[in-house]
Order: C-alpha cells, then sequence, then structure tokens
C-alpha cells in the first residue's frame, strides 16, 4: 500500500496539487490548509465559519469527498484506512478565472475592493487542472488500490459558507509574503528589462520578457486580442521611455513610438503581436545602441549582452570566448581595452547590482537573492557583497529598511 500511496502522491505533487494532514474541528482560519486564501482576507485568528462535510456519511464504507468552496477552489477531503488521519489534497481549480468572475466571488463574499489584487494573484498560483474527469479517475484508482473497489464511496460537496468578519487592512498580517515576493521579483526583472533596453541590449531585454511571461500576465480585459493590444501598447510606452534615457534623439524615439503604436491597433491576431513585439525591441535596442556613448565592437558587445541576460547563470570567460569563437586570452584583453573593467569584474559588478535591488525591494531570503543572481553559494555571495559594500547583505537591507 505504501508504493500505490506514494505513486499517488507524486502524480498529485507533479500536477503542482498540496496534500495537508488536518485535525478537525478547523476553529481558526489558519488552521484551514487553503494556501492562505481566508488568513489573509479574513484574518489568521478570525472563526473558520466553513462547514465541512461530515466524514461518517456512511459507517460501512470509507466516504471520499470531492470539495468545492464558494471561492471556486476545489479540494480531495477524507480519511486514511483506520480513519486515523484526515488528509486534504488541494485546492485547485477547473479554469483560469477571469478579472469579471473575480469579482463575482468578491462581491458575493463581501471582500473589499483593494483585495482584487491579492485574489488575482492567489488565483494565479494555483494548479489549474481543466479535466474535471481526470481528477476523479486519479482519485477512483488511488481508492480502488487502497480501500478495494467496494470500500469506498464518493461524493460531490459543496463547502457551506458562513458569516465571515472581513478584518481590516490594519488587522491582516503585516503584508502578504506571496504576494509581495510575486509582486518584487517582477519589479525587479522590469527594472533589468529598461536597463536593458536603455543600453541597447537586445539579448538581455528579451531574457527578461522570458522572466515575465513564466511569471505570469495579468488578464485586464476579456478578450484575449485585446488584452494582449493593452500589453503592447504599455509596452511600447516602455520602451520609448527607456530608449529616451539612453541619448537617443527625441524625434527619432517619437517617431518609433508613433510607427508601433499605430500597428499594433491594426494587428488582428496574437502572432502577429508577438512578432511585431520582438521587431520593435530589436528597432528600439539599436536606437538606444547607436546613441550610447561608448560603443563596443561586435565581439565586446556580444559578450556584454551574454553577461546582462545570463548574469543568474554560472558564466565563464572562457565559455564566451568558445561561444564568439575566439581565445579566452584575446576576449579577456579587448573586453578590459573597451569596458575598463575585466569580464570576472563586470560581471560581479551586474550581479550585486541585481542583489543591492533586491536587497532594498523585497523580503527574499539572502539565500534566494543569491541564487537569483548566479552566487548558488550563500557564504562566497556574502562575502563578495561585503568586499564591494563594506557590509553584509543583511546589514545593507538593515540600513535601506530604516
Amino acid at each position: 500500500m505504501e508504493k500505490k500511496e506514494s505513486l499517488f502522491n507524486k502524480i498529485i505533487s507533479d500536477l503542482n496539487i498540496a496534500t495537508s494532514r488536518i485535525s478537525l474541528p478547523i476553529t481558526v482560519n489558519r488552521m484551514f490548509p487553503d494556501l492562505g486564501l481566508r488568513s489573509t482576507l479574513f484574518g489568521p485568528d478570525a472563526p473558520f465559519t466553513d462547514r465541512l462535510p461530515d466524514m461518517e456519511l456512511t459507517v460501512k464504507k470509507q466516504p471520499i469527498i470531492l470539495l468545492r468552496d464558494q471561492f471556486r477552489c476545489h479540494y480531495f477531503f477524507g480519511s486514511d484506512p483506520e480513519r486515523a488521519h484526515i488528509y486534504l489534497v488541494g485546492p485547485y481549480v477547473h479554469k483560469t478565472l477571469t478579472i469579471a468572475e473575480i469579482n463575482h466571488i468578491l462581491v458575493k463574499n463581501g471582500i473589499s475592493y483593494p483585495d482584487m489584487n491579492y485574489l488575482r494573484l492567489y488565483y494565479h498560483s494555483l494548479p489549474v487542472i481543466r479535466d474535471e474527469n481526470l481528477m476523479y479517475t486519479i482519485l477512483h484508482a488511488h481508492c480502488v488500490d487502497v480501500y478495494g473497489p467496494d470500500g469506498f464511496e464518493i461524493f460531490y460537496e459543496e463547502i457551506i459558507p458562513g458569516k465571515h468578519h472581513v478584518c481590516s487592512v490594519s488587522d491582516k498580517p503585516a503584508g502578504n509574503r506571496f504576494q509581495r515576493d510575486f509582486s518584487e521579483r517582477t519589479y525587479a526583472i522590469e527594472k533589468q528589462m529598461l536597463a536593458c533596453i536603455r543600453e541597447g541590449n537586445y539579448k538581455g531585454a528579451e531574457a527578461a520578457i522570458k522572466k515575465l511571461e513564466r511569471q505570469g500576465a495579468e488578464s485586464r480585459a476579456a478578450s484575449t486580442l485585446r488584452n494582449d493590444k493593452n500589453y503592447g501598447i504599455v509596452f511600447n510606452t516602455l520602451c520609448r521611455l527607456a530608449v529616451s534615457q539612453s541619448g537617443a534623439p527625441a524625434w527619432k524615439v517619437d517617431e518609433l513610438s508613433r510607427f508601433y503604436s499605430v500597428r499594433i491597433e491594426n494587428i488582428s491576431s496574437i502572432p502577429e503581436l508577438i512578432s511585431l513585439r520582438e521587431e520593435s525591441l530589436r528597432e528600439y535596442c539599436r536606437l538606444a545602441h547607436e546613441a550610447s556613448e561608448k560603443p563596443y565592437s561586435s565581439i565586446v558587445q556580444s559578450a556584454v549582452d551574454h553577461i546582462h541576460s545570463d548574469f543568474g547563470q554560472n558564466i565563464t570567460l572562457e565559455e564566451t570566448a568558445h561561444d564568439l569563437n575566439i581565445s579566452a586570452g584575446y576576449l579577456s584583453g579587448l573586453f578590459r581595452k573597451e569596458t575598463g573593467r575585466t569580464f570576472s569584474g563586470y560581471l560581479s559588478d551586474i550581479r550585486i547590482d541585481h542583489a543591492r535591488y533586491l536587497l532594498e525591494n523585497s523580503s527574499l531570503p539572502v539565500l534566494e537573492i543569491a541564487m537569483e543572481c548566479g552566487i548558488p553559494d550563500p557564504n562566497y555571495f556574502s562575502r563578495m557583497f561585503k568586499q564591494k559594500e563594506n557590509m553584509t547583505p543583511l546589514q545593507y537591507r538593515k540600513l535601506k529598511w530604516k
């Protein structure tokens, strides 16, 4: 049975669905494993007012319950063969909720509108299992193995909501870690993207955009095409502002911005929008690069672009030189001549600059920041940071957060 249970757990784990062991009765919100949803909206110590189904629906067979709550979240609810422990598998959702649907959930549950952003991010974090039959099949096969074909019964239930007391902002926990870290990572990546555009670094900007896409985009309109057009307009504006700071002639920047604004509105498909974004990014980066006060040779520019786009990875002078089909010694000398810094020194400066930003603007642990900056050894990261800033990362954060 242990092997069968571990196979079930592996499938659930591969689907990114949480599994929790719980104790009944649940009296306060923090005792219910919903990834912090009720704790954030109503307060962790507020009474848990939802009524869970009775686990003794039948004394002859093991009750297994498929739950759906008032937030459109789904769970499995059941107990082990000896009924000694209660477990909960979830939450997950069966579809990606639109802004209109989330707003309906807000109104229905008496939640204040400022919590819209938290809910949007919360639903974005949940696994989406579009095929309801898939979940039933997985659960049914597991139950047959564990309880036997006649030893269980599956029920469908709605979690009945009670009356929630919506706590004020001041009563809520001091921020929500998930929401803060999601936003902080996004802002850090956007900052990196704009810096690359300003420097004319197409490869670095494109890498940052891919990171943003992995973070997930916010749906602001019901139409997918309209939504992507809106983002295209925002992206065009950001590119324009970034290139304006590069020293490029204002008339050229304005002309390019107007050109792409018109083309965005005339686009009729999402693939065309993606292609247009790539084209516009190349053009903006080209314009910024032409305006650069210190243009580099193509070899050094390629090395610089590589550093800016992949500083979070294990970058070496030797591998970069190999990719450029030149010797490491030649690249080292040329890089230092044109930039005034060694390859490793330039890489370290970019990494520490990114680390400073994350320390100032996020609550990420130092270990995670070190990993984000491409330095998996936290001790080495701290030594490098102290060498450049004359203080440890924690001291720097404490100073900046005063």
